[in-house]
């Protein structure tokens, strides 16, 4: 718990500092978490004996979530034809050299890009926005205060579970608690903050709401994988909290569809 404690107290004002000062610092500082949870996604498959290299996952989630999210969407078109080309002539060259198990390594790499990268360069698009920092926070919010109320009545009074297999500590309490938090977080942000807020209170609660139920899966999705990989963590590079995929793998899908939600309505307001 201590250790937990001193961790929070060292990285959440770096992460204020860096959506304060938005632009080139921000954009590197996501870059390089993004590429920590791409090191760590590759290390859960070589737990089971798969061989992906480091090089073309961290690399690709680098390129396409930092360099693609400022270089915009006609990048993306050249990068998938040079990743997919140098993915598949890697993998071919190891495969003739005896490594049987490169077509599931392709596979690997391919995945580590396009749900860390993919998703976890919506982070970058989020701050770009008008009053970006704002709403980067406010998404932020829903998913860390809706996953403390979630851990903390689920703990306490959860009772049935939300999966046996995948996450049997979760409870559908914790999940109706947390969605009950993230709508508070929309009706304060809504209240507070008319002037940049596109939705007005009833509209923001169920949007806040929802954006967390949603963000579940991320959770879900990753405990998944340390299960079948057989650890707690998908690392120890932040002390008490285990590893960056472990604490950003909500946020990832709270970011990535915000945005898009966003997008959507932003013309209109």
């Amino acid at each position: 718990m201590k250790q937990r404690v001193i961790t929070t107290l060292i990285v959440l004002p770096l992460i204020f500092v860096m959506i304060w000062l938005g632009r080139w610092p921000f954009a590197v500082f996501i870059t390089l978490v993004l590429a920590a949870a791409g090191y760590e996604w590759n290390q859960l498959f070589q737990i089971k004996g798969f061989q992906p290299a480091h090089w073309i996952t961290i690399g690709g989630i680098v390129v396409f979530a930092g360099l693609g999210s400022i270089w915009g969407i006609e990048f993306d078109h050249w990068f998938w034809l040079v990743f997919l080309f140098l993915g598949m002539a890697y993998a071919i060259i190891q495969y003739e050299n005896g490594t049987s198990q490169l077509p599931v390594d392709f596979l690997i790499h391919l995945g580590g890009v396009v749900y860390i990268g993919g998703l976890g360069r919506h982070f970058i698009f989020t701050r770009q926005l008008a009053n970006g920092g704002w709403w980067f926070f406010f998404f932020m919010a829903i998913t860390a205060m809706g996953d403390t109320a979630a851990y903390m009545i689920g703990k306490q009074w959860g009772k049935h579970k939300l999966g046996r297999y995948v996450s049997p500590n979760k409870s559908w309490e914790g999940v109706v608690s947390g969605f009950m938090m993230a709508a508070l977080v929309g009706l304060v942000f809504s209240l507070v903050a008319p002037a940049w807020f596109l939705f007005k209170p009833g509209c923001a609660m169920v949007f806040a709401g929802l954006l967390y139920v949603v963000s579940i899966i991320g959770d879900l999705g990753v405990s998944m994988f340390k299960r079948w990989a057989g650890v707690k963590n998908t690392g120890n590079l932040l002390p008490g909290h285990g590893g960056v995929l472990d604490r950003i793998d909500t946020h990832l899908w709270t970011m990535a569809i915000g945005y898009q939600v966003l997008v959507l309505f932003l013309p209109l307001a």
